[in-house]
Protein backbone atom coordinates (compact mmCIF):
# COMPACT_ATOMS: atom_id res chain seq x y z
CA UNK A 1 0.00 0.00 0.00
CA UNK A 2 1.12 3.61 -0.87
CA UNK A 3 2.44 5.59 1.97
CA UNK A 4 0.14 8.64 1.78
CA UNK A 5 -2.62 5.70 1.45
CA UNK A 6 -1.69 3.77 4.23
CA UNK A 7 -1.54 7.31 6.55
CA UNK A 8 -5.26 8.01 5.26
CA UNK A 9 -6.09 4.15 6.17
CA UNK A 10 -4.67 4.36 9.50
CA UNK A 11 -5.92 7.60 10.07
CA UNK A 12 -9.66 6.31 9.81
CA UNK A 13 -8.98 3.46 11.96
CA UNK A 14 -7.68 5.93 14.50
CA UNK A 15 -10.90 7.81 13.94
CA UNK A 16 -13.56 4.86 14.81
CA UNK A 17 -11.80 3.95 17.63
CA UNK A 18 -11.67 7.41 19.07
CA UNK A 19 -15.08 7.45 18.31
CA UNK A 20 -16.05 4.30 19.47
CA UNK A 21 -14.21 4.87 23.29
CA UNK A 22 -16.45 8.64 23.32
CA UNK A 23 -19.35 6.77 23.11
CA UNK A 24 -18.64 3.86 25.24
CA UNK A 25 -17.46 6.92 27.98
CA UNK A 26 -20.95 8.47 27.62
CA UNK A 27 -22.86 5.48 27.77
CA UNK A 28 -21.61 5.24 30.78
CA UNK A 29 -21.91 8.53 32.26
CA UNK A 30 -25.56 8.27 31.31
CA UNK A 31 -25.80 5.05 33.23
CA UNK A 32 -25.75 2.75 30.39
CA UNK A 33 -23.20 0.88 31.77
CA UNK A 34 -23.48 -3.48 31.16
CA UNK A 35 -24.14 -5.54 34.15
CA UNK A 36 -21.76 -7.98 35.11
CA UNK A 37 -24.61 -10.23 33.98
CA UNK A 38 -24.76 -8.86 30.65
CA UNK A 39 -21.08 -9.75 29.92
CA UNK A 40 -21.17 -12.88 31.35
CA UNK A 41 -23.87 -13.76 28.83
CA UNK A 42 -22.49 -12.35 25.90
CA UNK A 43 -19.10 -14.48 27.09
CA UNK A 44 -21.18 -17.12 26.83
CA UNK A 45 -22.05 -16.77 23.65
CA UNK A 46 -18.82 -16.51 22.28
CA UNK A 47 -17.58 -19.09 23.85
CA UNK A 48 -20.77 -21.30 22.27
CA UNK A 49 -18.42 -21.08 19.42
CA UNK A 50 -15.92 -23.33 20.11
CA UNK A 51 -15.69 -26.65 20.75
CA UNK A 52 -13.94 -26.55 24.58
CA UNK A 53 -12.91 -24.45 26.82
CA UNK A 54 -9.47 -25.08 25.94
CA UNK A 55 -9.76 -23.80 22.18
CA UNK A 56 -11.43 -21.20 23.13
CA UNK A 57 -8.76 -19.91 25.33
CA UNK A 58 -6.03 -20.38 22.53
CA UNK A 59 -9.31 -18.84 19.59
CA UNK A 60 -8.40 -15.63 21.92
CA UNK A 61 -4.89 -16.08 22.82
CA UNK A 62 -3.77 -16.18 19.05
CA UNK A 63 -5.95 -12.77 18.71
CA UNK A 64 -3.37 -11.73 21.38
CA UNK A 65 -5.61 -11.79 23.68
CA UNK A 66 -6.39 -13.04 27.32
CA UNK A 67 -10.18 -14.04 28.83
CA UNK A 68 -9.77 -10.60 31.05
CA UNK A 69 -8.80 -8.57 27.65
CA UNK A 70 -12.15 -9.99 26.00
CA UNK A 71 -14.40 -9.08 29.18
CA UNK A 72 -13.01 -5.54 29.25
CA UNK A 73 -14.01 -5.01 25.42
CA UNK A 74 -17.09 -6.78 25.70
CA UNK A 75 -17.72 -4.55 28.20
CA UNK A 76 -17.27 -1.69 25.93
CA UNK A 77 -19.08 -3.29 23.42
CA UNK A 78 -22.04 -3.74 25.23
CA UNK A 79 -22.12 -0.46 26.67
CA UNK A 80 -21.70 1.34 22.92
CA UNK A 81 -24.72 -1.22 21.64
CA UNK A 82 -26.78 0.54 24.70
CA UNK A 83 -26.18 4.18 24.05
CA UNK A 84 -26.88 3.39 19.97
CA UNK A 85 -30.28 1.85 21.18
CA UNK A 86 -30.95 4.62 23.56
CA UNK A 87 -29.63 7.42 22.44
CA UNK A 88 -29.62 7.24 18.66
CA UNK A 89 -32.20 4.19 17.52
CA UNK A 90 -34.64 4.95 19.52
CA UNK A 91 -35.41 8.87 18.45
CA UNK A 92 -35.02 7.71 14.62
CA UNK A 93 -38.29 8.55 12.99
CA UNK A 94 -38.97 8.27 9.33
CA UNK A 95 -42.39 9.63 8.59
CA UNK A 96 -44.50 8.41 5.27
CA UNK A 97 -44.59 11.06 4.01
CA UNK A 98 -40.08 11.23 3.73
CA UNK A 99 -40.63 8.22 2.32
CA UNK A 100 -43.38 9.28 -0.25
CA UNK A 101 -41.56 12.73 -0.64
CA UNK A 102 -38.01 10.39 -1.55
CA UNK A 103 -39.99 7.69 -3.63
CA UNK A 104 -41.31 10.96 -6.12
CA UNK A 105 -37.77 12.61 -5.86
CA UNK A 106 -36.04 9.57 -7.69
CA UNK A 107 -38.28 7.42 -9.38
CA UNK A 108 -35.39 7.09 -11.87
CA UNK A 109 -33.78 4.79 -8.63
CA UNK A 110 -37.10 2.17 -9.08
CA UNK A 111 -37.14 2.16 -13.23
CA UNK A 112 -36.99 -1.99 -14.00
CA UNK A 113 -35.75 -2.87 -17.87
CA UNK A 114 -37.68 -5.71 -19.20
CA UNK A 115 -37.33 -8.99 -17.30
CA UNK A 116 -37.98 -12.34 -18.01
CA UNK A 117 -38.52 -15.06 -15.67
CA UNK A 118 -37.13 -18.18 -16.85
CA UNK A 119 -36.43 -21.79 -15.56
CA UNK A 120 -34.18 -25.03 -16.22
CA UNK A 121 -36.37 -27.99 -17.37
CA UNK A 122 -34.34 -31.21 -16.85
CA UNK A 123 -35.92 -34.21 -18.89
CA UNK A 124 -33.93 -37.32 -18.20
CA UNK A 125 -32.96 -39.41 -21.13
CA UNK A 126 -30.47 -42.06 -20.93
CA UNK A 127 -27.05 -41.77 -22.18
CA UNK A 128 -27.29 -43.91 -25.29
CA UNK A 129 -31.53 -43.25 -25.92
CA UNK A 130 -32.65 -43.67 -29.45
CA UNK A 131 -32.83 -40.84 -31.51
CA UNK A 132 -37.52 -40.71 -31.52
CA UNK A 133 -36.59 -40.84 -27.31
CA UNK A 134 -34.06 -37.87 -27.15
CA UNK A 135 -36.85 -36.21 -30.36
CA UNK A 136 -39.46 -36.58 -27.72
CA UNK A 137 -37.92 -35.68 -24.60
CA UNK A 138 -37.16 -32.07 -26.50
CA UNK A 139 -40.91 -31.65 -27.71
CA UNK A 140 -41.71 -32.50 -23.46
CA UNK A 141 -38.92 -29.84 -22.17
CA UNK A 142 -40.53 -27.36 -24.97
CA UNK A 143 -44.08 -27.48 -24.25
CA UNK A 144 -43.01 -27.13 -20.15
CA UNK A 145 -40.85 -24.19 -21.07
CA UNK A 146 -43.53 -22.12 -23.26
CA UNK A 147 -45.99 -22.55 -19.77
CA UNK A 148 -43.35 -21.25 -17.38
CA UNK A 149 -41.09 -18.08 -18.85
CA UNK A 150 -43.06 -14.92 -18.27
CA UNK A 151 -41.63 -11.87 -19.73
CA UNK A 152 -42.69 -8.21 -18.19
CA UNK A 153 -42.29 -4.87 -19.43
CA UNK A 154 -40.17 -2.15 -18.82
CA UNK A 155 -42.22 -0.55 -15.17
CA UNK A 156 -41.22 1.46 -12.37
CA UNK A 157 -41.71 -0.29 -9.31
CA UNK A 158 -44.78 1.20 -6.79
CA UNK A 159 -44.47 2.76 -3.80
CA UNK A 160 -45.86 0.20 -1.68
CA UNK A 161 -43.07 -2.72 -3.49
CA UNK A 162 -40.13 -0.28 -2.35
CA UNK A 163 -41.62 2.01 0.69
CA UNK A 164 -40.00 -0.31 3.36
CA UNK A 165 -36.69 -0.35 1.45
CA UNK A 166 -36.71 3.59 1.29
CA UNK A 167 -37.47 3.70 4.99
CA UNK A 168 -34.75 1.55 6.06
CA UNK A 169 -32.34 3.57 3.91
CA UNK A 170 -33.91 6.89 5.53
CA UNK A 171 -33.45 5.65 8.74
CA UNK A 172 -29.91 4.60 8.17
CA UNK A 173 -28.93 7.61 6.83
CA UNK A 174 -30.50 9.32 10.22
CA UNK A 175 -28.73 6.92 12.41
CA UNK A 176 -24.90 7.67 10.92
CA UNK A 177 -25.75 11.81 10.92
CA UNK A 178 -27.01 11.21 14.84
CA UNK A 179 -24.06 9.28 15.49
CA UNK A 180 -21.47 11.60 13.13
CA UNK A 181 -23.35 15.06 15.21
CA UNK A 182 -22.38 13.17 18.32
CA UNK A 183 -19.24 12.27 18.13
CA UNK A 184 -18.15 15.68 16.39
CA UNK A 185 -20.11 17.32 20.03
CA UNK A 186 -17.77 14.55 22.22
CA UNK A 187 -14.57 15.61 20.04
CA UNK A 188 -14.88 19.43 20.78
CA UNK A 189 -15.20 18.72 24.38
CA UNK A 190 -12.41 16.29 24.91
CA UNK A 191 -8.85 16.76 24.85
CA UNK A 192 -7.70 13.86 22.61
CA UNK A 193 -4.12 13.46 21.86
CA UNK A 194 -3.05 11.33 19.04
CA UNK A 195 0.52 9.97 19.09
CA UNK A 196 1.32 8.20 16.30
Amino acid sequence: MPADKRDEAYRGVIDQLVAYHLIAQEARSRKLAATEADVDARLTQIKQSFPNEDAFKQGIAAQGLTVENLRTQTRSSLEVSKFIDNEVNAKIVVADAEVGTFYQQNLDRFKQGETVHASHILIGVPQNAPPAQKAEAKTRAQAALNKVIEKRAPRTASLEEVGGQIKQFLEQGQREKKLDDFVTQAKSKSKIEILV
